[in-house]
């Protein structure tokens, strides 16, 4: 049975100082003019007008989109809403949803009432108020879903808002709140705990925006889906899956993540250990009957009556975490097997389901590993020994040939001894395995049938960041701090010429977004089908004719063969 792994990406979560700006750009959400109201079939809400960047923006936070899934709602679907008499005050964020236990405790007070988003619109003037607005003047929309491994993470986070982005990109940002961990991907075997719940949650989000996001000068029909780290995996998940509406997307952008067996998924039968594993821990289960196959109804009831914090550090136990292969790695993700990903999403790549095609952009890291950061082996020997592991884990079926060439190709140059080199090819091997190579194979397999696919490699390591995390490169989740504006939010600590990589690679995304030409050329087919991987290099003089085929191709199918995922 295929062991399934998943990595938190890694982004700090120490609150952000925003004192001292006094640079014309150095304010991006301090300037209130005024207070904004578009009238929605929901309700009528309340939103304000700030500056960003010199130009007024929208603000609307904080706006459910479904029921609160709280008591009987716990841990099924999302449910619509009911008509809001009044106003409805959105001009601040709500708490986010339940965090693991060893989250930063800066991090505000959280609750199962968590079911928010948030719209910034660059479309300002007396059509908002009359809420009539021509479809000429509607902007492309942009969607971001963050990473947290679909277990930790917030929209309220300054590093997750969309502030900088409408007002670079000239587009409608929305960002979503989803229920994390047990509460958005626990599974019971029975349809009273379903398993994929948070991605449900995303899914009624989109359904939001499609009825909605036109009275916020958004256009329904150009809506692009920006996923980063778990984010991209639940996007990416859009895709493939059956059942979510092709009306609901236009675009996709995923930022180094795509969802595959060894990072974003498990079977039913793991989730459900684990969550029976929860319920015995809180006084739900019976540790009598290991046998069991599902829940009953009186356990869940007896789980929907427990404190959520309590839940959640359960689910973080030692008896849930003994469980999983990499102790590293967050327990509750998605399943397969389901109405949403009816088989495991290797195998769904390849089917040709009679849904729409979208374009795709997508984008890796120099350093995607996420599995051996913190590990320095002191030999080659060592670092085969760990990597060997890895892959026999997750693949038992792999030959020893296909073994040793994977060695080669990342350790045949390297001396042994040589710690940083080691440490080096390592981390390359793990990033590759994760990440790189998943997201190359599933879109040349789209490719193959016809979609549109543009890639590129994030060379440019921001001179605000810590080098010592970026030994090997720009790593996990960089690129998503440039899009969103980190070095407008934390305008001392980064350059100018931040800034400048910034505005360019912002330029590009909302080029994406208009559904115009990117600079670079697209994934191609030759003649006999088989897939050309060119990829534009971003660099900081963000030359767009930096193109290169990418090196990691072969090695790639390589993987692509162990896997048993052969896409040409």
């Amino acid at each position: 049975m295929l062991i399934f792994l998943l990595v938190f990406c890694v982004f700090s979560l120490l609150p952000i100082n925003v004192s001292g700006y006094h640079h014309p750009h150095r304010y991006y959400n301090k300037t209130h003019e005024g207070k904004l109201t578009v009238t929605i079939p929901w309700s009528t809400v309340i939103g304000k007008q700030e500056r960003i960047l010199g130009r007024p923006i929208g603000v609307f936070l904080g706006i459910p989109y479904a029921k609160p899934p709280v008591g009987q709602l716990r841990f099924i679907k999302p449910v619509p809403l009911d008509p809001h008499d009044g106003e409805y005050n959105a001009t601040f964020f709500r708490p986010p949803c339940p965090q693991p236990p060893n989250v930063n405790t800066n991090y505000p007070e959280t609750s199962e009432n968590c079911l928010y988003l948030n719209v910034w619109t660059p479309v300002i003037s007396s059509s908002l108020a009359s809420n009539h607005i021509e479809s000429s003047s509607l902007k492309p929309v942009i969607i971001y879903i963050y990473g947290g491994g679909f277990n930790k993470g917030s929209v309220h986070e300054k590093r997750h808002q969309g502030d900088i982005l409408s007002s670079l990109s000239d587009t409608v940002v929305v960002t979503v709140n989803h229920r994390l961990s047990i509460f958005g991907f626990g599974y019971s075997g029975t349809e009273s705990i379903p398993g994929n719940i948070g991605i449900y949650d995303l899914i009624q989000s989109l359904e939001w925006v499609n009825q909605n996001i036109e009275h916020f000068g958004g256009n329904p029909k150009a809506v692009t889906i920006f996923g980063a780290c778990s984010g991209a995996m639940a996007a990416s998940a859009f895709i493939l899956s059956p059942i979510v509406d092709a009306k609901l997307i236009d675009k996709v952008y995923l930022a180094s993540s795509v969802i595959s067996p060894h990072s974003a998924i498990r079977t039913q039968e793991e989730t459900f250990n684990l969550t029976r594993t929860v319920a015995e821990i809180v006084g739900c289960g019976n540790a009598d009957d290991p046998e069991a196959t599902k829940l009953t109804d009186q356990q869940v009831d007896c789980m929907r009556g427990i404190d959520a914090q309590v839940l959640m550090n359960a689910s973080f136990s030692d008896p849930v975490m003994n469980q999983l292969s990499y102790k590293e790695t967050p327990p509750f993700v998605m399943i397969y097997n389901t109405t949403l990903l009816p088989i495991p999403p290797d195998q769904l790549v390849l089917e040709k389901y009679p849904r729409r095609r979208v374009p795709i952009l997508f984008g890796n890291e120099q350093n995607e590993d996420e599995i051996f950061t913190k590990l320095w082996p002191a030999s080659i020997e060592e670092a085969k020994k760990m990597l060997n592991y890895m892959i026999m884990r997750t693949y038992p079926n792999t030959t020893e040939e296909q073994v040793e060439t994977v060695f080669k190709y990342y350790f045949d140059k390297v001396e042994d001894y040589n710690v940083m080199e080691i440490k080096g090819a390592l981390s390359l091997a793990a990033g590759d395995y994760l990440h790189h190579c998943p997201l190359l194979l599933y879109t040349e397999s789209w490719t193959k049938n016809g979609q549109i696919t543009h890639g590129y490699l994030d060379a440019y390591v921001m001179d605000g960041f810590n080098k010592s995390e970026r030994l090997f490169g720009t790593k996990h989740g960089d690129a998503t701090y440039q899009i969103l504006g980190k070095a407008y939010h934390e305008y001392d600590t980064f350059s100018d010429r931040d800034r400048r990589v910034t505005r360019q690679m912002i330029k590009f995304i909302k080029s994406f977004a208009y559904g115009q030409r990117l600079n670079w050329p697209p994934m191609l087919t030759d003649s006999s089908k088989s897939v050309l991987p060119p990829k534009w290099r971003l660099t900081k003089t963000m030359d767009t004719k930096n193109i290169y085929s990418d090196p990691k191709d072969d090695i790639c199918h390589l993987w692509g063969e162990i896997r048993q995922l052969v896409v040409g």
